[in-house]
């Protein structure tokens, strides 16, 4: 019987793949700080209160010397003023004895004086004490300074691109014999 022999391969393709590559290459950034801190300046001037006496202590009797010398000067001066006038005065009336004038009444006046002196009771010193004060604080600010720089650096990039190839690595074949020593049309 005769029979047919097929033998037969289908084709086989080949690929053969790079892969792509992607490389980056980069420098370090330089940035530079530059710092000037603040500066704060504070001046204190101490308090200081400051009390002026004079004019109570005047009223109280307890002047500089150099017024108190002035006042009394002028006062002694107005007294011996006053007496002269008052002496005067006296001669006058004594000196028209002969008009009437009561020489009894102006000896007992000159003795017993009723001036209309009275006691009388008052707050002093009358005037404040004067206050002052001074001192303070001053603030005085400086502000501080900072500034930044950049150096910029480029970054490369380089990329080469993959590549697929392909390939006939077997070709197809078939091959069909014909075996056996005879053929029959029915089996």
């Amino acid at each position: 019987m005769w029979r047919l022999a097929i033998d037969w391969r289908p084709a086989q393709i080949g690929l053969s793949f790079q892969p792509p590559e992607l490389e980056i290459k980069y420098a370090l950034q330089n940035v530079r700080l530059e710092q000037t801190p603040g500066q704060l300046e504070i001046e204190i001037e101490q308090p200081r209160v400051e009390l002026d006496l004079r004019d109570p202590m005047a009223e109280i009797g307890l002047k500089p010397w150099l017024l108190i010398s002035r006042e009394l000067a002028a006062k002694g001066m107005l007294a011996a003023q006053k007496g002269i006038g008052e002496y005067a005065r006296e001669g006058d009336e004594l000196a028209d004895v002969h008009l009437g004038a009561d020489v009894a009444a102006l000896t007992a006046q000159k003795a017993w004086p009723q001036d209309g002196r009275e006691i009388n009771v008052d707050v002093v010193p009358k005037s404040r004490v004067r206050v002052s004060a001074h001192g303070g604080v001053e603030i005085d600010y400086h502000p501080g300074r900072l500034s930044v720089s950049f150096t910029a650096r480029p970054v490369e990039v380089s990329y080469r691109r993959g590549v697929v190839k392909s390939y006939l690595a077997a070709r197809a074949f078939i091959h069909i014999d014909v075996v056996g020593n005879r053929y029959s049309a029915i089996g």
